[in-house]
């Protein structure tokens, strides 16, 4: 017989991940979900109706930063630029940040994150 789970212990084993979608006409949205891992978190957005499809950049938000934070992005929507800027989240792009010279800002982000590409996001999402 499994062994009942305790929801808050089970909450302490999720993960927060931010998920950025796009494709080759630019952004198409962001969301924040919980999950094992990375993967799971693509796969949570697809189950969820939270996936537009395209590259997904896969960034790991350690849980005392998001808890720590004046503004917290809602879990499980899909969110477009005009609403990330309202609920004050992070609106440049990888490449805006690059050309912007955050050279720093854009070598964290990139260390800390993952990509699926478009096909495998519509397929079977895994990281290459």
């Amino acid at each position: 017989m499994p062994k009942p789970t305790n929801p808050a212990q089970d909450y302490a084993n999720l993960d927060i991940y931010y998920l950025s979608f796009a494709d080759d006409d630019g952004f198409k949205g962001v969301c924040v979900v919980e999950a094992s891992d990375g993967i799971e978190a693509v796969k949570k957005a697809h189950r969820l109706g939270i996936n537009p499809g395209g590259q997904v950049m896969i960034t790991l938000i350690p849980r005392e930063v998001h808890d720590k934070a004046p503004k917290r992005l809602p879990f499980n929507r899909l969110m477009d630029k005009a609403t990330l800027i309202e609920l004050g989240g992070p609106v440049k792009s990888l490449r805006e940040m690059k050309e912007e010279g955050r050279v720093e800002l854009h070598r964290e982000v990139t260390e800390n994150s993952s990509m699926v590409c478009p096909d495998c996001n519509r397929t079977d999402p895994h990281e290459h």
